[in-house]
This record gives structure tokens, C-alpha cells and sequence, in this order.
């Protein structure tokens, strides 16, 4: 388990700038799917906060979405830095 946690921390700057990307072509959609993944993951390896950020992301309505990944990503980012 030990393995997985660090290989989905090792992840956490690639999935931040995925979300991002995305966003910036418009694909909210796409945005919204990686965010479901990460909120399950996230609670799945005992980063709640950054499971609840997805959560928020995933459940945001689409104009809000973009605002609402921004918490998402920084907390992705902070994550891939303290490796």
C-alpha cells in the first residue's frame, strides 16, 4: 500500500497540470473526471482535504468549475513538492 501512496503522490503534479490543461481548452467535462478519480483516491490513501477539494471540483457547476479548481490544483502541487 505503501507503493501506491507514493506513486500517487509522485502523480499529484502530472494530474494538476492535466486539470489544468483541460481547462484551458474548455473541457470542463474532462476536468470534472479526473477530479471524481482524485476525490476517491485522495480519501483511499488519507489525503482528505485534497480528496474534499476534488469532491468540490466534481460536484461544481460548470461555470463555477474553473474558480473551484483552483484550491484543487494548489493542493496538488503543495502534495507533488513535499513528495
Amino acid at each position: 500500500m505503501a507503493q501506491l501512496r507514493q506513486r500517487f503522490v509522485d502523480a499529484a503534479g502530472d494530474q494538476a497540470d492535466r486539470i489544468e490543461a483541460l481547462l484551458r481548452t474548455g473541457d470542463v467535462e474532462g476536468a470534472r473526471q479526473l477530479a471524481h478519480g482524485l476525490a476517491g483516491r485522495s480519501g483511499m490513501f488519507g489525503f482528505n482535504e485534497l480528496g474534499e477539494a476534488a469532491r468540490r471540483v466534481d460536484e461544481a457547476e460548470p461555470a463555477a468549475l474553473p474558480a473551484q479548481a483552483e484550491e484543487l490544483l494548489a493542493r496538488l502541487r503543495t502534495l507533488a513538492r513535499q513528495g
